[in-house]
């Protein structure tokens, strides 16, 4: 059954070539919000330094650091680091996922506007508004895909987008429900378990004994976090297949689904998960293997970026295909269990 719902959902994603192409415009769009600011100020600082060609080469830590210190008062310099010029930013951040910092800054920020009537600034920066940003494009995309995935059509770019503005309300409503879940789940279990971890450990003379304690801790939580996504997902698929309205309804459904078919829902998350970090390793092979020391490789570089992004949106929205056939698949059998039975 796994199989299958592979094999159908990415037949489906290959039928949907100009979707997708339409979702990586809107993308590239998004991200001209941070590149072109960060262009500017980068182009500015350069020229006046007198080591442009080495910088062409290969960028130096001692001057981005001299950079960042030059703009700390701008956003964008302030919330980027030196992993964005090089393949290292996929593993850079793994602790700020699996610590749920972003999380727990938008639940801080609604925390306090809705107990203490209190607009809390500290907590809203560049990075925050542009996960927000990002987040709600794929509010409206997910919508348009997942709705023509479960009636097996390519669409047009019109159905796209009418199926996508259909399904926004429920399916904003579900994203700030899973926020809420994500934010209860680091601040009343993860947060609590890693003080202990450090009190645990704060005497040990080896440093193995705490890494131990802590990668227990990363990997429980980042199966807590599959296993809360995969659901999220469900329940985005529910809401369309069946037509559901009610957010907290949809999630417990999706949650149960993915909890009574945990072989399938969770063989078919991991073996989609297992290609993203193939894709990954890929690109990172090629990021280290294309010396961007002139114009003609760093446009080589830029070509394979854009490869490897449009092939993360496949996988994304390969992801929505799949799941649907699943469900689709499981139910069909249940149905048809429950007519034999009756």
């Amino acid at each position: 059954m796994i199989l299958h719902a592979f094999t159908s959902g990415f037949s489906q994603v290959g039928r949907s070539k100009r979707l997708i192409i339409f979702a990586w415009i809107l993308n590239v769009a998004l991200s001209f919000v941070v590149v072109v600011p960060l262009l500017n100020t980068l182009d500015g600082y350069i020229g006046d330094t007198v080591n442009e060609e080495e910088l062409l080469q290969q960028i130096s830590a001692n001057w981005f650091a001299t950079f960042q210190a030059d703009h700390r008062a701008g956003d964008i310099a302030a919330n980027i680091d030196l992993t964005i010029f090089g393949h290292a930013v996929f593993y850079h951040h793994t602790e700020l996922f699996l610590g749920g910092a972003i999380v727990k800054r938008i639940g801080h920020f609604f925390s306090d506007l809705v107990f203490r009537f209190r607009v809390s600034t500290e907590h809203i920066d560049l990075l925050l508004m542009l996960t927000l940003l990002y987040d709600l494009l794929w509010i409206f995309l997910a919508g348009g895909f997942i709705s023509l995935f479960a009636r097996n059509q390519a669409g047009s770019i019109s159905e796209f987008l009418s199926e996508g503005a259909r399904y926004v309300g429920p399916f904003l409503r579900l994203s700030l429900l899973a926020v809420l879940i994500f934010f209860l789940l680091f601040i009343i279990v993860v947060d609590p378990i890693t003080r202990l971890i450090s009190s645990w450990t704060e005497r040990e003379a080896s440093e193995l004994t705490p890494f131990v304690y802590y990668m227990i801790r990363n990997i429980w939580v980042a199966l807590m976090l599959a296993f809360l996504s995969m659901s999220t997902d469900y329940a985005k698929i529910r809401i369309v297949v069946d037509d559901r309205s009610s957010a907290l309804v949809a999630y417990g459904a999706g949650m149960w689904f993915a909890l009574r078919h945990l072989s399938h829902t969770g063989g078919l998350y991991i073996l989609l998960t297992l290609i993203g970090f193939i894709l990954i390793s890929l690109y990172a092979i090629a990021e280290s293997q294309i010396p961007q020391s002139g114009y003609t490789t760093i446009l080589l570089m830029f070509i394979i970026q854009q490869i490897y992004v449009v092939m993360r949106l496949c996988l994304k929205t390969g992801f929505f295909a799949t799941q649907t056939n699943l469900y689709n698949a499981i139910s069909r059998q249940e149905h048809a269990s429950l007519a034999r039975s009756g």
